[in-house]
């Protein structure tokens, strides 16, 4: 899977947070929006930098510095 191969070339927090989903899955627990947000947004800072803070919901941006 494409998405499964894009997270591991990041590694670090969208490691963690795909095994944090996976055990909320299983627990069938809510998904917070931190979650979703370690899972998505390193894709999209990864996939487009410059378009990130533009691409990404209001208000998700501000919680992560911008990149160079």
């Amino acid at each position: 899977m494409l998405h499964t191969r894009l997270l591991r070339g990041i590694g670090g927090a969208p490691t963690q947070a795909r095994a944090d989903l996976r055990r909320a899955a299983k627990a069938g627990e809510p998904v917070g929006d931190e979650l979703i947000d370690a899972l998505v947004l390193p894709l999209v800072e990864k996939s487009v930098p410059e378009w990130w803070p533009s691409a990404a919901p209001t208000g998700w941006y501000r919680r992560w510095p911008v990149p160079p």
